[in-house]
């Protein structure tokens, strides 16, 4: 090849390893040609320090740590390493995962968008590893692309589903408290509790709402001051309490364990000590109240009001038998048909007709009469008073023969009066109007 200036020659954009390039052999002082593929291939190895291919004669370049291997060094480490499974390892020479980034303090792969000042990081650190933001920006993760998962650069944790970035199907504030929503190992829940023994425990008040969070039931375990726990149907856009029902066969109170106080059977009988009120007569087991011992039932009334079970047919405000205790007099009184019968008054006195009784027994109207009815013979008496007239009257209805009238005292008949008038006094069979029998003749 006769003598040509470098500059002389063409510039030669593709060339192929079969080309060959001119070498000085400076032992032999001689000019050689050597190919580009057997120039790569006989640059040796290299290492971190001395690589086989460097820049600028210095310890960055490229060299060849083990057989079919390629690695990048700068400053005479190697910073890069293609292993010959194709593993790329970033600070390790045998990475053991596609792309295997290592590093004794914080290492980190980041991925910038610089126009916006967005960082995504994965990293680890000591024993953490860490996927984040390293900006003020949210995280997200997307499948399909579409986002399903953010966090905010507050901390706030939305699980997007079936709602929206502002209007999560699941979110947790960043600033809720600790043990906010806990599921340990065997999956039970807790709320506000770090060891639930349940499948769902919470600690702390409760609100289930209607889709359009007006009303429904709260539940408050946690009611300061008062000593029991409450349910309630709460509407909180009226500020109203609502209706509350509770659908069972039997709805069973107990109390402690498993100890029964009350049942209401699907019947509506109502036992309070008995787990079967049906079981009582018919006539009477709406309301069964039942003990061991002594059993009763109080009723509770201001001092100068009244307590009152009544008695009706009808939906009416009016009550049409009914039994009373006005506590301002301490009187009881007994209702038929709408109106006072029998009053028993705070001396025990009775008064039938009045509310003012007068006597241990006080029998008020316009004819007072009391009746005695034998039910063996169907006879009757009866006792009554008619305007100035007070009579006794025996054998009213003349149902039997040989009615008589008789006064006793201790255990002994005083006096008789017999079907036909006569009157004995000490004699049994009065024999004239008037017959007296005595031991002595004196009247």
């Amino acid at each position: 090849m006769a003598n040509i200036k470098i500059t002389d020659l063409t510039a030669y954009a593709n060339p192929v390893s079969t080309d060959v390039l001119p070498i000085v052999d400076v032992g032999n002082d001689l000019t050689k040609k050597v190919s580009i593929a057997d120039l790569l291939e006989n640059a040796g190895t290299g290492s971190a320090g001395a690589p086989s291919f460097s820049f600028d004669g210095s310890n960055a370049g490229i060299y060849q740590p083990g057989a079919n291997q390629l690695a990048i060094s700068t400053n005479g480490i190697g910073r890069l390493f293609v292993n010959s499974s194709g593993n790329v390892g970033v600070g390790i020479a045998s990475p053991a995962h596609r792309v295997h980034i290592a590093g004794t303090t914080t290492p980190e792969l980041i991925v910038e968008d610089t126009s916006n000042n967005v960082k995504a990081v994965v990293g680890a650190d000591n024993t953490v590893a860490r996927i984040g933001s390293d900006s003020n920006h949210p995280l997200t993760l997307r499948t399909n692309d579409t986002e399903r998962l953010r966090i905010t650069s507050t901390g706030q944790l939305s699980h997007i589903g079936g709602g929206s970035t502002g209007s999560p199907a699941v979110g947790f504030n960043g600033s809720a408290p600790s043990n906010s929503l806990v599921i340990d190992s065997t999956g039970n829940v807790g709320v506000g509790v770090q060891t639930p023994s349940e499948k769902l425990e919470v600690y702390g008040n409760a609100r289930f709402k209607a889709t359009d969070g007006s009303h429904g039931i709260e539940l408050y375990p946690d009611v300061g001051g008062l000593g029991y726990q409450r349910i309630i149907s709460y509407n909180r856009t009226s500020s109203a309490y609502e209706d509350l029902s509770f659908g069972a066969n039997d709805f069973i109170v107990t109390s402690g364990d498993t100890s029964e106080s009350l049942r209401i059977t699907s019947a509506g009988l109502v036992g309070i000590g008995s787990s079967s009120p049906g079981s009582y007569w018919s006539g009477a087991n709406n309301l069964v109240i039942a003990d061991s011992g002594d059993a009763g039932l109080a009723i509770k009334s201001g001092t100068g009001d009244l307590g009152t079970i009544a008695f009706t047919d009808t939906v009416s405000t009016a009550n049409e038998g009914y039994i009373q205790y006005e506590h301002n007099l301490n009187k009881l009184k007994i209702g038929t048909n709408g109106t006072d019968a029998l009053f028993i008054d705070s001396s025990q006195r009775v008064g039938i007709g009045t509310t003012s009784p007068s006597g241990l027994l006080h029998i008020s109207g316009n004819t007072c009469q009391m009746h005695f009815t034998d039910e063996d013979d169907a006879s009757s008496s009866r006792i009554y008073q008619s305007g100035a007239t007070f009579a006794i009257d025996v054998d009213q209805a003349n149902a039997k023969a040989n009615s008589v009238f008789v006064i006793r005292n201790d255990d002994q008949e005083r006096l008789r009066i017999d079907s036909s008038g006569n009157v004995g006094i000490g004699e049994s069979s009065p024999a004239n109007l008037l017959h007296v029998k005595a031991s002595d003749t004196g009247i």
